[in-house]
């Protein structure tokens, strides 16, 4: 005899069918972050200095950051004086200062005689001294030094860099996000002519 409560198993298919496709299922997607952008270019290509003068504009620079604030721990230049005159030893208190004409990062040394190139460190205490940081949106930046009696007139000094060579541990300030380096292989170059 067949029990009162019973339920065939065909009843019991069809309730579930309908449970399961009236329920919403919810997937998570979990996505890779998209690197933050990060762009370093050339503003103007030549410049005019005088020699014998502190605080002479050697390169400008306009920097990207559209995603987030960009830290570096250093960063190095390559200088270089062409021409009779003095040479890149003439060049010193080299600078790297912000749009506010705030410095963020400086040298600790002269220029070097043989290679050219200049170690920027930050110039702040704290997270500031730790880190060069570029905050989020575009900002210009410019490179100044004081420059030697020897340097001449007619003299050009040239400054390059290669970012995604030249510049340590760049990282977004939200540690989690990468920073893209496609737009960071090519070389800026500036040059600068003594007056």
């Amino acid at each position: 005899m067949k029990s009162a409560c019973h339920t065939p198993k065909n009843a019991i298919t069809a309730f579930l069918g309908i449970i399961l496709f009236t329920v919403p299922v919810f997937a998570i997607a979990i996505q890779k972050p998209q690197p933050a952008q990060f762009s370093v270019n050339a503003i103007n290509s030549s410049e005019t200095v005088k020699s014998g003068t502190q605080n002479q504009v050697l390169a400008k620079l306009q920097i990207n950051a559209p995603d987030d604030a960009v830290l570096i721990s250093s960063m190095r230049l390559k200088i270089n004086a062409s021409g009779r005159g003095g040479r890149v030893r003439d060049i010193s208190n080299i600078v790297l200062k912000d749009d506010q004409g705030k410095i963020v990062a400086k040298s600790r040394a002269r220029v070097t005689a043989f290679s050219g190139t200049v170690l920027f460190r930050p110039a702040g205490s704290g997270i500031e001294g730790r880190f060069i940081t570029f905050p989020s949106g575009s900002h210009a930046y410019t490179v100044e030094a004081t420059l030697g009696r020897a340097l001449l007139s007619g003299q050009v000094i040239t400054v390059s860099t290669i970012p995604a060579r030249d510049w340590r541990d760049i990282r977004a300030r939200t540690k989690l996000l990468p920073v893209a380096r496609t737009n960071l292989k090519a070389a800026v170059s500036l040059k600068a002519t003594v007056h």
